[in-house]
């Protein structure tokens, strides 16, 4: 038995891309960590501890991190947006 496909289906899939697109943005300017000491408190974000990681040796602990977290979910919107695409033109 077949299944009639939704309507608005690409209209949608578009909107989610669209929006993960636009919340990708924050997570990657905004800190995900705060701490707090007697010292001060510090603000990190995921950049900036990539960028700690490789500045203090650990270089496979930064690139894991760089791809888990910035690579590979930017990669995964360009696909979906070129995937989007092609089904658009056809």
């Amino acid at each position: 038995v077949l299944h009639q496909r939704k309507p608005g289906r690409l209209n949608r899939t578009f909107a989610l891309v669209v929006a993960a697109t636009i919340l990708y943005i924050p997570a990657m300017v905004l800190p995900m960590t705060v701490t707090d000491s007697l010292l001060g408190s510090q603000q990190d974000t995921i950049m900036s501890g990539v960028i700690y990681f490789w500045q203090n040796g650990d270089y496979l602990v930064s690139v894991v991190f760089f791809m888990a977290s910035i690579f590979i979910p930017m990669l995964k919107l360009f696909i979906l947006y070129f995937l989007l695409l092609v089904v658009y033109i056809q």
